[in-house]
């Protein structure tokens, strides 16, 4: 944030008539080495070799993906089948809602990966990194023509700490290089999480084996000291029923609620989920605004979907709108033509992809998703940060 806010202030002094938020995404586009870009490629990668191998191919089109799960591991498949779980070996704990230990892993539950490939074989365009190729020479040019609209002689361009370009290039490259660290950083939690996730599940077993829980997942409902204690076996049983029985009845008390966008309460309180404190409708309206994360324009039908898992089905080049994003989504965001997220900015996971590929996307659009419906005709602005329903 303070690599990014340097640029921005730098941009806004010495060059204060240009667009400063599309000049600024289009010096970020496309850049290598982004953590979250990996497992995309690899991905496409398996789809390639699946689309080169016409029994292959004739399966992942043709069959549904719980026949290509059963039929991967006959022996004719025993090469890719050993490729596609090296990739869940090693790519298998980045996934939507990576940072929750209650969600399953894809190694778990395969089949929205299997989807998602599927929908890779089918498709005849780019590949991810081709795409991000495209936006990376991009970005390369414009970092040419921005350094010599600041310092004009060549010359002078060349003296370190004595041009404004070079100051430009030094702000520019640490805030890319900030960029890249900071998705790895999402990635090591991301990795850590699920290890975590394996070791509580690995007690829930334990536990449910000898009668402590009813289920592997209830070890979930426990603090991390009552686990502790359930591992050394040192809690009574019906106890640790007791607990985890209220704490899921709690649980289910707060689904379906969401709490409002902001509330004030008295010292020593705190807000109870109840039904009337749910959102209120949202206004109907044409344009809606927002922040916009990459630049450019497009029209085309929105695809509302609130789950990765429900991604996977998207058609390409639908404009993708959802609440929020985070590394899980990057597979399919190279699919679509535009982006609208709710929540999120310049700096959020789904600001960083849509540079990545170069998708026209707006960032925190309130109640985007209760606004467009899925068919609707949007247009996307990441210029302006506006996104207009076409036939309202």
């Amino acid at each position: 944030m303070v690599c990014y806010g340097a640029l921005k202030a730098l941009l806004a002094r010495w060059l204060p008539q240009r667009d400063q938020i599309g000049l600024q995404n289009d010096l970020l586009k496309g850049l290598p080495g982004l953590a979250s870009a990996a497992p995309v490629e690899r991905l496409w990668a398996l789809a390639e070799a699946a689309r080169a191998d016409p029994r292959l191919n004739r399966l992942l089109c043709d069959a549904d993906a719980d026949v290509v799960m059963e039929q991967l591991r006959s022996p004719q498949f025993a090469a890719f089948r050993a490729a596609l779980e090296e990739y869940f070996e090693r790519w298998g704990f980045r996934y939507s809602g990576e940072l929750m230990l209650t969600q399953p892993t894809p190694q778990e539950q395969p089949l929205p990966v299997i989807r998602l490939l599927q929908t890779y074989v089918r498709l005849q365009q780019k590949g991810p990194a081709q795409i991000s190729a495209a936006q990376a020479q991009a970005r390369e040019i414009e970092t040419e023509r921005i350094a010599a609209a600041l310092t004009p002689w060549a010359w002078q361009r060349a003296l370190p700490l004595m041009s404004r370009a070079a100051w430009f290039r030094i702000v520019l490259r640490a805030t890319q290089g900030a960029i890249r660290l900071r998705e790895r950083v999402r990635m090591k939690q991301a990795l850590l999480y699920t290890r975590l996730r394996h070791v509580a599940l690995a007690l829930g077993d334990r536990s449910t084996a000898r009668g402590a829980l009813e289920s592997r997942d209830d070890v979930f409902f426990l603090t991390v000291d009552e686990a502790i204690a359930l591992a050394g076996a040192s809690s009574p049983v019906a106890k640790t029923l007791a607990i985890v029985h209220a704490r899921k009845q709690e649980h289910a008390g707060c689904q379906g609620v969401e709490p409002p966008d902001s509330f004030a309460l008295e010292r020593g309180k705190q807000w109870m989920p109840v039904r009337s404190s749910a959102q209120p409708a949202a206004e109907a309206r044409e344009r809606m605004y927002g922040s916009g994360a990459c630049g450019g324009s497009v029209l085309g039908t929105a695809a509302v979907a609130l789950d990765v898992q429900d991604a996977d089905r998207l058609e390409p080049g639908r404009i993708l709108v959802t609440r929020q994003t985070d590394p899980g989504w990057a597979s399919v965001f190279f699919l679509v033509e535009g982006l609208v997220v709710e929540r999120g900015g310049m700096l959020s996971h789904g600001a960083i992809i849509a540079r990545e590929y170069g998708i026209p996307a707006v960032v925190g659009v309130a109640h985007a998703t209760r606004l467009i419906r899925n068919g609707d005709t949007v247009r996307v602005d990441g210029d302006l940060g506006m996104v207009e329903r076409c036939d309202a």
